[in-house]
């Protein structure tokens, strides 16, 4: 499962490893390096498990960072808080029925089930090209895709396809260059626990947030994760605002331009509200 656990801009990876024929049993970490991810996990659970089968990410606690849930095979669902980035290696949260053999967990994930707060809307915008058509939304648990734009108009239905759980859109071959859509959709803030169970005559799991309820709001987001690293040229999204980048010897080189940009390989900094990225580029 991807997601941007240490909200560096970019998406790492969980996975579960199940045990059932050798080796320890464990939900792993792999953040991304830029363009790659880790060989080795940073972070792994040590929860004494065997059978870890999923994983799924949400922000239960409502403060703005993903959360990480596991199950698995005749033993408890799990959860745990992501503080800062980082997870403990014990869960913070984990439910068994009397008896384990009733809960054989094959799939984990977060939805709104009860639908206790309207619907919240966000409208952000995302860098696309032609070889990249597959974006990550800022939210997950998408109840609803209002409109898709871009430098091309109103993009239709027909031409892209979205997951309500992990909040991704993949786009089909409808850009002829770098550019950029603008996605406004609906999400549920307060989201629940679903488990499918293996064992039929015991059924399925849900569990509601008992979280403190929240405002509902309509969000403009103007946050923009530029990328760490970058190969050829790239396009600086027009709601970023205000830019500069310099080089290493702090010499301009670009200034709100928002058309394709074009770098020598090297590293660079973006200066924008107030804020220096860090930004390398190579062939």
């Amino acid at each position: 499962v991807f997601g941007d656990i240490d909200d560096d801009g970019d998406l790492d990876m969980v996975a579960a490893n199940n045990a059932q024929i050798s080796g320890q049993s464990s939900l792993v970490l792999y953040r991304n390096l830029g363009t790659t991810l880790e060989t080795t996990p940073s972070w792994q659970s040590n929860d004494g498990k065997r059978y870890y089968a999923c994983c799924a990410l949400g922000d239960v606690d409502l403060d703005g960072d993903l959360d990480l849930a596991g199950g698995g095979w005749w033993e408890p669902l799990v959860v745990f808080e992501n503080r800062g980035g980082y997870y403990n290696t014990l869960p913070d949260w984990s439910w068994s029925p009397p008896n384990s053999q009733d809960l054989v967990c094959e799939e984990i994930c977060f939805g709104d089930i009860d639908n206790r707060l309207s619907p919240t809307v966000n409208s952000e915008r995302h860098p696309v090209t032609p070889a990249h058509r597959l974006i990550y939304l800022n939210q997950r648990s998408i109840r609803k895709i209002i409109s898709i734009s871009y430098s091309g108009g109103q993009i239709n239905q027909s031409s892209y396809c979205y997951s309500a759980i992990d909040g991704w859109v993949s786009f089909d071959s409808i850009f002829t260059g770098p550019d950029t859509v603008r996605v406004t959709y609906q999400y549920s803030k307060d989201i629940d626990l679903l488990v499918t169970n293996w064992v039929n005559d015991r059924g399925n799991f849900y569990f509601l947030n008992e979280g403190p309820g929240i405002e509902e709001s309509v969000v403009k987001s103007r946050s923009y994760h530029l990328p760490t690293i970058v190969r050829g040229p790239m396009v600086i999204p027009k709601d970023l605002g205000s830019y500069t980048i310099y080089d290493v010897t702090g010499r301009i080189m670009v200034k709100d331009r928002f058309d394709p940009v074009y770098l020598n390989p090297g590293v660079y900094l973006i200066l924008s509200q107030g804020k220096t990225h860090k930004l390398v580029v190579i062939r």
